[in-house]
């Protein structure tokens, strides 16, 4: 995708030695880059006009993105050198500065052409890691605040800080252009790290990657333009005190402790999920009494149910312990298109935990005439 801005412009110089002025402001779809600007002349420069291309915003306004020079005898005239776009920016404009021979009253007709492309054209030879960049990136705090002062969001790097030690396979990362950087909110702070590492890829490429080099010079990736969440927390400080080393070394000592017995515990749960599959406890909660016939009632991640038969017809029962109910009803849990497991009612009263069950949206069961049963819903226990 490519969008072109033309401007034409009438201008009277009315001081010699050059004039400097602005032929137009530009804001253009979001999404694209620079990647060319054109200037045409109806009027031969007596020496040199200048069409300069800058960014407007915040972020080191009025930057110089690309410029192009019309000479003496040429009416047209072209660039493709663009300087790396900053992140925060609001628009551009174009800056046009008159020959330095042109004396006062001097009429300047010219008509500048901008195109703005896609990331389809950035590092059109492909891109590689940088020379500086190792084969396999370690992520450490001072790397994380180096990206993230790279991309102009130095407040991002509270978020990387879990993945701290993570390696990074830069020929894998570089070897393509930069992932799309997901929207940040500051929920992200309260996922796990895992779910961050999709953000640190999209910010670390910028300090790994380059473009691979060619004539003309290709056009680099532009980083993300992020905005810091209002509601996004300052990041901790710690505090050391130079007289008293023993004391920070003891606060040290005494969180290795507690990160060695969380450890553990993690340890024997990792044991007893292996042995035994997940383990839990689990409270009463909706009671459905009453039931006969046919039917059905909704569920919603539940983890078991308890089943109480509170009529049976005679003649139902075989011997057994507890005595077996034959033919009595079948009960089954399903999500809103398939069933995913079916159980025969065969026993007065039980607790059916299911696997799976998160998934199921409905319980539905069939009784004999004459039976009648409870479900009581039970839940995981907080």
């Amino acid at each position: 995708m490519a969008w072109t801005f033309s401007y034409h412009d009438v201008h009277t110089v009315t001081s010699v030695n050059g004039q400097t002025w602005t032929m137009a402001t530009i804001v253009p779809p979001p999404g694209l880059h620079p990647t060319l600007i054109r200037a045409t002349n109806a009027t031969a420069a007596l020496s040199i006009n200048q069409y300069v291309l800058r960014q407007d915003g915040p972020t080191n306004n009025n930057k110089q993105i690309m410029v192009v020079n019309v000479l003496v005898g040429n009416t047209t005239n072209s660039s493709t050198t663009v300087a790396a776009v900053d992140t925060n920016i609001t628009g551009y404009h174009i800056q046009a500065t008159s020959s330095s021979h042109s004396p006062a009253g001097y009429v300047v007709d010219s008509t500048v052409e901008v195109t703005w492309s896609d990331a389809s054209t950035f590092c059109a030879y492909g891109t590689r890691p940088s020379a500086a960049a190792p084969a396999i990136a370690f992520v450490t705090d001072a790397t994380i605040a180096a990206a993230c002062a790279l991309i102009g969001a130095p407040w991002l790097a509270g978020l990387f800080a879990p993945l701290i030690g993570y390696a990074i396979d830069t020929g894998q990362l570089c070897g393509q252009g930069p992932p799309t950087m997901p929207p940040i909110t500051s929920d992200d702070l309260l996922e796990d790290a895992s779910s961050r590492l999709s953000s640190l890829l999209a910010t670390y490429w910028y300090s790994v990657c380059e473009c691979v080099p060619g004539t003309p010079p290709p056009t680099a990736y532009v980083p993300p333009a992020l905005t810091q969440p209002s509601d996004w927390p300052p990041a901790p400080t710690y505090t050391c005190n130079p007289a008293d080393l023993c004391a920070t070394l003891t606060l040290m000592l005494k969180r290795l402790d507690q990160l060695s017995v969380g450890l553990n515990n993690v340890n024997q749960l990792a044991t007893l999920i292996q042995r035994y599959g997940t383990p839990f406890a689990t409270v009463t909660s909706t009671v459905h009494a009453g039931l006969t016939g046919a039917g059905t009632f909704a569920i919603s991640r539940v983890a078991g149910f308890r089943v109480a038969v509170t009529s049976l017809p005679p003649g139902r029962q075989l011997e057994g312990t507890p005595p077996y109910n034959w033919n009595v009803g079948w009960l089954s849990v399903a999500d809103a298109t398939h069933m995913l497991q079916e159980k025969r009612l065969s026993q007065t009263d039980f607790e059916w935990v299911v696997d799976g069950l998160q998934l199921a949206d409905h319980f539905s069961y069939w009784l004999y005439p004459g039976v009648t049963m409870t479900v009581t819903e039970l839940r995981a226990e907080p």
